[in-house]
């Protein structure tokens, strides 16, 4: 095994954007009606703001429905190079990816696998942590735990020389 490919939600770093504004909007429909110090109140601006703002929400909705799978090389590991592409979760979109790192196999100090999934309460991840020797840390979280076994088995065959740390509690 050379390579570790997993696929999650794809997200993007608009999605929050334009929800936020899109709900601000609907907001500001409905307080342009009131009267105040600073405005007048007026009802000829609650309809095209209404409007304006939930476009915005359905657009951002219709966007994350429409979006493909994100699929992604997270390791690649070819002769004394390790390509990894980190990955990070946004608060109300999805995933998406950044740009890929190249790391010489020899600088890399150890892995670091542990599962951090509660059954009981159905809450927690998946947490990977690659260590440099230069004190750097690259790390990954998400919840799959086949995503996380095939990790350790890259680990375990490409990259035999790291050190690899798994969680007791995880079995392989």
């Amino acid at each position: 095994m050379k390579s570790v490919i997993a696929e999650f939600e794809q997200g993007s770093e608009w999605d929050s954007r334009l929800l936020l504004f899109g709900v601000l909007i609907v907001i500001g429909a409905f307080i342009s009606t009131y009267e105040t110090d600073i405005w007048e109140g007026t009802d000829s601006l609650l309809f095209p703001l209404l409007v304006i703002g939930a476009s915005l929400v359905a657009l951002d909705i219709l966007l994350r429905l429409m979006r493909p799978k994100l699929q992604v090389t997270l390791f690649e590991a070819r002769e004394d190079l390790l390509k990894v592409r980190p990955i990070k979760n946004i608060q109300f979109s999805g995933w998406v990816a950044n740009d890929p790192i190249k790391i010489e196999i020899s600088e890399i100090s150890n892995v670091k696998a542990y599962d951090f999934y509660n059954v009981a309460n159905k809450a927690g991840m998946q947490w990977v942590c690659l260590e440099l020797k230069n004190k750097q840390v690259i790390e990954f979280h998400f919840n799959n735990p086949g995503l996380l076994t095939e990790i350790i088995e890259f680990v375990k065959t490409a990259l035999p020389t790291v050190e690899l740390i798994v969680d007791p509690k995880f079995k392989t």
